[in-house]
């Protein structure tokens, strides 16, 4: 799950999750992303087992393997090693390219004057992501003609349809036990830093939304719904200074609705 570790064997890796791979591989996939995990104790950036045994020799890749983002620099972070052994260690392991790394593949020619890594290293690397480009007409024609394409997708709606039938077929609902729908009259107390928060519940990689574009689960109670009490009670930052006073709204209320999960994006919603 995102940057969780992954505890597999051997025979669930191949029988289970490899197959999408090649199968992605085989109807032509140009670039493998390393994921954040790390599989049986080791970063996905430096397991040169999975990006080089199984990934280009067994499968048969023989694209650009791209890192996630800060994708190196987390690896390095976790085996605690400087940009230049670490930068090394990721080239090493398979990572052709480097995408946002806190400039830790600018590091591979100190690493290649220390003799972490040789040329032979760096010219594998860049090879393929010359040859790729060099197949894209990249070299000749690098930028797409703006033929109005893009802008009919958009338009059509289409994107917007698939949203909206993938965010509905994901909304699972696991019991209903009578408590639903609610009734408009009842007083609801509202807890968790979600419920209060658009880009929580959008997740990560969202664009920034337009004033009055969208709207949250709060926002959404108190339209349906007359007496709807809010507090934070939580974030994902351990802050529990309004704990008591969510305490306080729970007893008064007849029902309690607590958003819970995860997220990413700090930065939009902090």
């Amino acid at each position: 799950i995102n940057t969780a570790e992954v505890n597999i064997g051997q025979r669930e890796l191949h029988d289970i999750c490899l197959p999408v791979v090649e199968k992605a591989v085989k109807a032509g996939a140009d670039v493998v992303m390393a994921a954040y995990n790390t599989v049986d104790g080791i970063p996905c950036h430096a397991n040169e087992y999975l990006l080089k045994k199984v990934l280009r020799e067994e499968i048969g890749f023989d694209g650009i393997v791209l890192s996630d983002g800060w994708g190196v620099k987390r690896m390095i972070d976790q085996m605690d090693r400087d940009l230049v052994s670490g930068s090394a260690l990721a080239l090493k392991s398979g990572i052709d390219l480097s995408l946002a790394d806190d400039g830790a593949y600018l590091k591979l020619i100190d690493a290649l004057k220390e003799g972490y890594i040789s040329e032979e290293d760096i010219d594998a690397a860049v090879t393929r992501v010359i040859a790729k480009k060099y197949k894209l007409n990249l070299f000749d024609n690098p930028y797409i003609e703006d033929n109005g394409a893009l802008d009919s997708f958009f338009d059509s709606g289409l994107q917007k349809r698939l949203s909206y039938k993938a965010a509905a077929e994901s909304a699972v609902l696991l019991k209903n036990n009578g408590i639903l729908p609610f009734d408009k009259n009842c007083k609801v107390a509202l807890f968790g830093a979600h419920a209060d928060n658009l880009y929580h519940l959008l997740g990560d990689y969202t664009s920034l939304r337009k004033e009055g574009e969208g709207f949250t689960v709060k926002e959404a109670m108190q339209r349906e719904i007359s007496c709807v009490t809010y507090s934070k009670g939580w974030d994902f930052f351990g802050d529990s200074d309004d704990f008591e006073n969510a305490l306080e709204i729970a007893k008064q209320s007849d029902i309690i609705v607590v958003t819970l999960g995860g997220t990413t994006a700090k930065g939009l919603s902090s």
